[in-house]
């Protein structure tokens, strides 16, 4: 699994749980997961995007009515584009 090679996660959960938020790790793709139940989604490093571009972008669009997602969509598609 990806996330296991994800130096940056730790602090990403320590931060906020350090303020007394709540913080779940969830996978993108999971879909078991009820977004409208978080407040905000911060995106990590989704390391499969590339090979799966039109299955996240339909999960953007629909997380993205469900709770607020960090960066915002557009920001998140602009930086999709690598050239």
């Amino acid at each position: 699994m990806a996330r296991a090679h994800d130096a940056e996660l730790p602090l990403l959960e320590a931060a906020p749980r350090a303020r007394g938020l709540c913080v779940a790790i969830v996978d993108w793709d999971d879909a078991e997961i009820d977004w409208s139940r978080f407040a905000l989604a911060m995106i990590g490093s989704i390391w499969d995007y590339s090979a799966r571009l039109n299955e996240f972008l339909n999960w953007l669009d629909r997380t993205a009515l469900a709770t607020r997602i960090l960066n915002s969509p557009d920001v998140i598609r602009w930086n999709l584009n690598k050239h």
